[in-house]
């Protein structure tokens, strides 16, 4: 899936991947928050795998996911709003 994303988005690719790679995203408070959160849901996963609950584990892995994928929607769309108004300018 990958190689077919690079292929056919490879522009969108290279910017995700400076965005990302870059300071603006690893100095972002919510990124730091949102790390902090889901770090804090894999450990609670694996210690509910050692005790062998293991549908609270996938609870906690589902909650840290979950806000991954709030934070990447979020930042994403901020991202092409930035991008659009930098377009924009350039009319």
């Amino acid at each position: 899936m990958a190689n077919v994303f690079k292929q056919n988005y490879q522009n969108l690719d290279n910017l995700y991947c400076d965005y990302v790679m870059g300071e603006d995203y690893r100095n972002n408070a919510l990124v730091k928050e949102v790390n902090k959160l889901s770090d804090s849901a894999l450990e609670d996963a694996i210690n509910y795998l050692k005790l062998g609950k293991n549908l609270d584990a996938e609870d906690s892995m589902i909650q840290g996911t979950v806000v991954h994928e709030e934070l990447g929607f979020l930042l994403g769309f901020s991202y092409a709003m930035k991008i659009m108004q930098e377009s924009v300018k350039n009319i």
